[in-house]
């Protein structure tokens, strides 16, 4: 007589989430949760930003790589530093004139009574900034305002999305091809040729675009 064989519930949810992986253009390991080591939690504002970009991004080393810096018209052939003496009772106004940044820090957001900050555009074609002094946590969010006149989002017929994005270090980014590997996203808005995202804590912030470096390529 023969015996019937029965699959385990186990193996058939196995089955299935494989099915289901292979459609996706995912896949399994057998055995990964009990035999690999368990990975270093990425931090939430980490977690959310992966999320609101979705698959055109990846997350490698708790870091968001795949994202593209908006590119200057011209290349910044040498760095450019500014720096402002603020009152934390009356706030103030950072400019960088010569790339088209204003940095706007209001009444009472500072951690001190007064502090200096600075900024240094960073030479290449990325809209990028390296602020200090670098850790600088505030008690309100400054707004980061940057030109969009002196970008090429001026040239792009079909205008891509625009978002803030943080690097805790320089090398982050590569300011030639614009590609970067960031720590957060932040939304963006757009607003009379400006776009403008909030400012939590220093130290790096660059205008972030969807679009891959080669999209640029022709200009």
């Amino acid at each position: 007589m023969l015996i019937g064989t029965t699959t385990s519930p186990k193996v058939s949810l196995f089955r299935r989430a494989r099915r289901t992986a292979a459609v996706l253009g995912l896949s399994l390991s057998v055995g990964a949760c009990s035999q690999d080591a368990p990975s270093a939690p990425v931090a939430p504002d980490v977690q959310a930003a992966n999320g609101l970009l979705g698959s055109t991004l990846g997350l490698v080393n708790g870091l968001l790589s795949n994202v593209t810096a908006l590119l200057r018209l011209t290349p910044l052939n040498a760095p450019i530093t500014r720096s402002v003496t603020v009152n934390n009772a009356t706030g103030g106004v950072l400019l960088v004139p010569e790339t088209g940044l204003e940095v706007i820090i209001p009444a009472g957001a500072l951690p001190t009574s007064q502090m200096t900050i600075t900024v240094k555009a960073l030479p290449g074609r990325a809209v990028a900034y390296d602020f200090e002094p670098h850790g600088t946590q505030f008690v309100k969010p400054l707004q980061f305002r940057q030109s969009l006149g002196l970008t090429l989002y001026t040239l792009l017929p079909i205008k891509p999305t625009l978002s803030g994005g943080y690097f805790a270090n320089t090398n982050q980014v590569n300011t030639t091809t614009g590609q970067a590997n960031l720590t957060e996203v932040i939304n963006a808005s757009i607003v009379g040729g400006t776009v403008r995202f909030n400012i939590n804590h220093f130290s790096g912030y660059m205008v972030s675009t969807g679009r891959s470096s080669e999209q640029f390529d022709e200009f």
